[in-house]
């Protein structure tokens, strides 16, 4: 049987380059080797007629997308009488809820729920997602976030302990331990609401705790308040915000102790993945994680990460823990390593990805 040629359009900004969700979602599950002899992957801005078996489509698509783009493209692939398949990942009809640093616009929201109703199929992240757009298509497959195993730091693949160290014997103090966060300016809200428990933990282990945080902050008052409690900022140099590049960077060199993710309970985030769950089981790091849908439905509590409330003395109290309890912060970063190159990388669940494909052509 030939392989099934599929023709990407991925998301992309104004540099023309794919966003990191396209590559997750399409471009490396696709291209994987483990596919090579069912899927034959092509990509581009635009769709010029390629003879394909289908076309595959990625979130908003250009930074220009309107409805009169919209039409014109599924026009061309009805034309072409190939099938036409739309992913998502995030429930973009509810943005408008959000306090982001970024809108979208009515148009905007109109064309997702156009692709959404014109698609053949559907591909989504979660369950969540399949149910909100459930009235939108009758075939909507929800298939998990992977990692492709070819851009963690290869060391780091052979051991989440490579670059570590563990501190032993009766002072648990001899080693600076480091808390870490990653987000982006979308997460201000997030990170509002825990920033009395950073400030009280790096208030009680002053001198033996470090916070840093890798991505942007928006907000001024946010700024001045990390500045004040110290946290260190990392910047990411431009060479490395490729996802491609990104990926292997953050594994060979972040190395956080701690990892948090702090995540509102909204009608918007029950749609998120928990793709910075795998970001960070990618890192060997013991992470503390909301306890919503995103994460809830993946994180074993206690075993690969710790679930907790939306409250500052939660916060705190997990945090404080993984602190305290070598044993435990040693268990968690070791479960939650095997978890994910057991369940949640492309060589495993390449297959579920062109399972999606197959089911919705056929």
């Amino acid at each position: 049987m030939q392989p099934i040629r599929i023709h990407a359009l991925f998301e992309y900004g104004f540099d023309l380059k794919p966003f990191g969700s396209s590559q997750i979602r399409i471009l490396r599950p696709y291209s994987h080797p483990t596919l090579k002899n069912d899927i034959r992957l092509t990509s581009g801005h635009e769709y010029f007629g390629e003879n394909v078996d289908a076309i595959i489509l990625d979130r908003l698509w250009r930074q220009d997308i309107s409805m009169t783009f919209a039409r014109s493209l599924l026009n061309d692939i009805r034309r072409a009488k190939i099938p036409f398949i739309y992913a998502i990942d995030d429930n973009l009809l509810e943005l408008r809820s959000e306090i982001l640093d970024w809108d979208i616009t009515s148009e905007k929201e109109k064309v997702v729920e156009f692709f959404l109703e014109e698609a053949d199929g559907v591909i989504v992240t979660t369950e969540r997602l399949q149910q909100k757009f459930s009235p939108y298509n009758t075939k909507i497959l929800v298939v998990p976030n992977a990692l492709d195993e070819n851009l963690i730091f290869p060391a780091r693949f052979k051991s989440p302990d490579n670059n570590k160290k563990e501190v032993s014997g009766s002072n648990q103090y001899s080693d600076l331990i480091t808390i870490g966060y990653m987000g982006t300016f979308t997460h201000d809200s997030d990170l509002l609401f825990i920033l009395p428990a950073l400030e009280n933990i790096i208030d009680k282990y002053k001198g033996h705790v470090k916070l840093q945080l890798l991505g942007g902050v928006g907000r001024t008052n946010i700024v001045n308040e990390l500045d004040r409690i110290g946290c260190e900022r990392i910047r990411l140099s431009p060479q490395n915000m490729e996802y491609t590049k990104f990926l292997p960077w953050f594994t060979s060199t972040i190395n956080w102790d701690i990892s948090i993710s702090p995540l509102r309970d909204t009608p918007f985030t029950r749609g998120k993945s928990d793709i910075k769950f795998l970001d960070y089981c990618a890192i060997g790091s013991a992470g503390v994680f909301s306890n919503v849908e995103a994460y809830s439905q993946s994180v074993e509590n206690l075993m690969t990460g710790i679930l907790v409330n939306n409250t500052p003395d939660e916060w705190y109290s997990a945090i404080e823990i993984l602190i305290e309890d070598i044993k435990l912060r040693q268990k968690i970063r070791s479960n939650a390593w095997n978890y994910l190159i057991t369940s949640r990388i492309l060589s495993k669940c390449a297959p579920v990805f062109s399972d999606a494909i197959k089911n919705i052509i056929n």
